[in-house]
């Protein structure tokens, strides 16, 4: 309950953010004891999917899709209301809550968003926690623009690399590797 709480606050403020990079909420509201969310339906694929086929993407397309991530993360960052800057940042960004349309158009999806409210590592996915930032893994810090970046800059070395950076299979093994050893070169 506290994790779909999480959600639905920040999910009621993006109703009104309307940007071609970000997944349209239509509405999220409560109903009794459950929470819902109704959003956009993206027709397209996630690009872990494509990463899992491709060994590495062509620079061109890696780039195309960081710019447009990194401009949606930063409407995101840059969410105020009428009481001050209330941004969102995302808990959960791996490349499974990116969508490439049928249209080549890139969205960030909005599954796993959060402004900040409660979600620790210990209810994380193996496959979300590879891209945590260092200060997430150290001391259970929630997500900021800072580890969204991060995460940013693990995306990019996977797509242009064709593989995982942290791709233990062991949660301390990736949190050890994230907090304590520095990317080889590719």
């Amino acid at each position: 309950k506290d994790i779909l709480r999480a959600y639905h606050t920040p999910a009621r403020r993006l109703k009104s953010v309307q940007r071609p990079g970000l997944e349209q909420i239509y509405d999220a509201n409560v109903d009794g004891d459950s929470y819902y969310i109704v959003s956009e339906f993206v027709r397209g694929e996630q690009l872990s999917l494509l990463m899992d086929r491709a060994e590495q993407l062509p620079i061109s397309l890696a780039l195309k899709i960081m710019i447009e991530l990194g401009q949606s993360l930063h409407v995101l960052h840059s969410i105020s209301t009428n009481k001050g800057p209330a941004p969102i940042y995302h808990q959960m960004l791996a490349p499974h809550c990116v969508m490439l349309t049928y249209h080549g158009e890139v969205k960030l999806t909005h599954a796993a968003i959060s402004h900040g409210e409660s979600m620790t590592l210990d209810k994380v996915p193996l496959s979300i926690l590879s891209y945590s930032s260092p200060e997430e893994c150290m001391g259970g810090r929630q997500a900021d623009a800072s580890s969204n970046v991060f995460t940013l800059g693990v995306i990019l070395w996977e797509l242009l690399t064709g593989s995982a950076l942290y791709g233990m299979h062991d949660e301390f093994d990736i949190m050890q590797a994230i907090c304590n050893t520095p990317p080889q070169p590719p």
